[in-house]
């Protein structure tokens, strides 16, 4: 047992980091109150912090490529895409639009177009979710349409991915 210097509570030394300089070869203060203090350190340093994660990744490319293909890696990045899916989707949007080389490319807000459009399919005038909403392009980038908020409308997957590129819709009149 030993007794935090932080919290003042007696605890085992498996609750306790390892610590060379010390005598008894464990850290003073334990695991969880280093944790909170590291934690606000990092929240009070968010520069320092990002300029550390660059060095790390610049030189170790290998360890940190082998972490992004390993099992812990990938519930990550799937946990961020859960929580960012819309972003995430822009994203892909934007880039699938500057690969297409659309005329004109600006960022979108997805939601806002949602909301715009009252959550309604510009198909099929069904409703559509918040969470499975996709934006179809007016005007396809194949056929050098902009991606832009105005060439944009909700619309179902199904409903989108079944009028493809080929035929202009009738919801043109949504253009200015």
């Amino acid at each position: 047992m030993k007794t935090c210097s932080k919290c003042q509570l007696s605890k085992p030394l498996d609750d306790f980091s390892s610590h060379r300089r010390e005598k008894d070869g464990k850290n003073t203060i334990c695991k969880s109150c280093d944790g909170i203090r590291k934690r606000a350190w990092q929240k009070a340093n968010p520069q320092k912090c990002c300029d550390s994660r660059k060095r790390y990744y610049q030189r170790h490319p290998d360890r940190v490529k082998a972490y992004n293909q390993s099992q812990k890696g990938r519930a990550r990045d799937k946990r961020y895409y859960r929580r960012n899916y819309q972003k995430c989707y822009a994203m892909v949007m934007l880039r699938k639009a500057r690969l297409l080389k659309a005329p004109i490319v600006e960022k979108i807000d997805r939601i806002s177009i949602y909301e715009r459009d009252q959550g309604i399919c510009h198909i099929c005038k069904h409703r559509v979710s918040k969470m499975k909403f996709t934006l179809d392009h007016l005007i396809p980038l194949s056929k050098q349409g902009n991606h832009t908020a105005i060439n944009l409308a909700t619309a179902h997957r199904s409903c989108n991915s079944r009028r493809k590129d080929g035929r202009l819709p009738a919801q043109l009149r949504l253009l200015p």
